[in-house]
């Protein structure tokens, strides 16, 4: 069961290693276009469509990778203690057995 648990595990990982990876180039997109579009584009229709990317989605875009890399750690993190706990019931139990045995 852990071990099908644990690859459940390691795959919703990798998703969220991929979208933060989708997530980057998406804000490295963003703030590279931002000087490519004050250059082509003039006027007041211009300004505030920058300022918006610039104030607004950039930021937001920043703080929901932010968010993805903190989930994926804490999962991470949660794992390794099931995993960590696992162990030493494992070896709990084969000291009980192990005692049990020289009792017999």
């Amino acid at each position: 069961m852990l071990r099908y648990v644990g690859n459940l595990v390691s795959g919703v990982l990798g998703t969220l290693a991929a979208e933060a990876a989708n997530l980057e180039g998406v804000l490295l997109q963003a703030k590279g276009s931002l000087d490519e579009a004050d250059s082509a584009w003039d006027g007041p229709d211009a300004d505030a469509f920058l300022n918006e990317v610039d104030s607004q989605m950039i930021p937001g875009v920043a703080a929901l990778l932010a968010a993805l890399l903190g989930l994926r750690l804490r999962i991470q993190r949660a794992a390794e203690i099931i995993v960590q706990a696992d162990r030493e019931a494992a070896a709990t139990v084969q000291q009980a057995r192990q005692g049990f045995e020289r009792i017999r």
